[in-house]
């Protein structure tokens, strides 16, 4: 996992990961030819409280949700919650029961049962017959390396992310002295590289000097800077301000604190 710099060239074969806002991503992607596409609706399969919590975050983006349950009674109270959702009581591993609902024209499709196997199957089955983007929650990580060559789309998983917040909270109430404290962590590969949200207060020396000033320790980026509503992918000119919000992606794992980022004398380049 490397964090590059302006020397760094890309091979063929590298993953990379892109830090930018909606609409220049967008725009970026246009420029390279690749289309990105819109979800105007989505089927979701598992009628879990998780489920009910992300049929009201895409009813709020205006999109059109269609959720299978197999319990008649949940279907019911389910019905009842989500007056905005088309609830199908059904079989949601069933093929037949994908197809006719129109698994072909969804543009995502996310499997949210209580069971993995389910859950992998049905993914597995979307993603040979439908253009559908595929999530699919998979919590057991007793076969994450075959779960993770298959071909399912986004995995989520949902102890993971609660650990994950567990882990920030702690992160922070542990260095609750300063004011520049991590607000949000995020792993983006396991064990390797973390990306982790800062507000900067007025005690660190990161602000109101030049990037390209700035001793920053080895394999560390800022990566994005927020200011209000303006979102700033910093170069090397760009100044950090007091109350900016700004993502750092690093290898230093554990990082709590903004200084926790910076090279003081006497430490590793």
């Amino acid at each position: 996992a490397l964090i590059p710099d302006g020397s760094f060239v890309l091979q063929a074969g590298d993953k990379v990961s892109l830090t930018s806002s909606s609409r220049e991503l967008r725009r970026f992607f246009k420029k390279i030819g690749i289309n990105i596409k819109h979800i105007r609706n989505v089927m979701i399969v598992g009628g879990s409280r998780l489920s009910v919590y992300l049929c009201q975050e895409l009813a709020d983006k205006g999109m059109d949700i269609k959720l299978i349950e197999q319990d008649y009674d949940k279907c019911i109270q389910l019905a009842d919650q989500l007056p905005f959702v088309k609830v199908i009581c059904g079989d949601g591993s069933d093929e037949s029961v994908l197809k006719e609902e129109g698994i072909e024209n969804c543009d995502a499709f996310v499997s949210l049962t209580g069971i993995d196997e389910e859950n992998i199957f049905m993914s597995l089955f979307v993603e040979k017959y439908s253009n559908a983007k595929v999530i699919t929650k998979a919590d057991r990580i007793a076969f994450n390396d075959v779960i993770e060559s298959l071909e399912l789309g986004s995995i989520i998983r949902p102890k993971k992310i609660t650990a994950e917040h567990i882990v920030r909270y702690v992160r922070g109430k542990s260095n609750a002295q300063g004011n520049s404290q991590i607000e949000t962590m995020h792993e983006l590969i396991k064990d390797k590289v973390e990306a982790c949200g800062f507000n900067i207060g007025n005690e660190t020396e990161l602000i109101n000097r030049p990037l390209q000033d700035v001793a920053l320790k080895k394999n560390v980026l800022i990566a994005c800077i927020r200011r209000g509503k303006e979102i700033i992918i910093p170069n090397g000119q760009t100044e950090i301000k007091e109350g900016d919000d700004i993502v750092v992606v690093t290898t230093e794992m554990g990082t709590k604190n903004i200084a926790d980022i910076l090279r003081h004398e006497g430490t590793a380049a």
